[in-house]
């Protein structure tokens, strides 16, 4: 197991060097409070699926994504997006569930690990088809509010 994580790593460490990607700049946004390293966790675990979405594909550039919106008001909202061969309808309901995977030697952990840390932060995470290719993961999480200044402005 260690070696598919070490792998893992690579891929992601690679998509970052040579994958085109896209991180438009955006409007500073406010801090989320948030245990770092768990949300780390989970785009990290968001973007190596995007990679390993992406390897069976050979037909057109392999793209990887991830954006940072101020999402109605009070929260963050992050994607992540690939090019990769998509999500089949039939296994959207059940692609959080625990134990649940669409890769031959998947665990299905990942992705249900990171609905629950986002969910303990106050966010949602869902998934959606990336057309006309691909897959969009998108979470929010609440941003930290300034309460003195929000309270005087409304």
């Amino acid at each position: 197991m260690r070696n598919k994580t070490l792998v893992c790593l690579l891929l992601l460490f690679a998509a970052i060097l040579l994958l085109p990607t896209s991180t438009p700049a955006q409007p500073a946004l406010p801090p989320v409070l948030c245990d770092r390293l768990q949300l780390q966790q989970v785009v990290m675990n968001l973007l190596i699926n995007g990679i390993q979405a992406m390897i069976p594909v050979t037909d057109r550039p392999h793209e990887l994504s991830i954006r940072l919106h101020r999402h109605e008001g009070e929260q963050a909202l992050i994607e992540v997006q690939d090019t990769g061969v998509g999500i089949p309808p039939e296994n959207m309901k059940q692609l959080f569930n625990a134990f649940f995977s669409t890769k031959p030697d998947g665990m299905g952990m990942g992705l249900s690990i990171c609905r629950s840390i986002v969910e303990a932060h106050g966010g949602c995470l869902w998934a959606s088809p990336n057309l006309p290719y691909g897959s969009v993961f998108r979470f929010i999480v609440p941003v930290m509010v300034d309460r003195i200044s929000a309270s005087s402005s409304g």
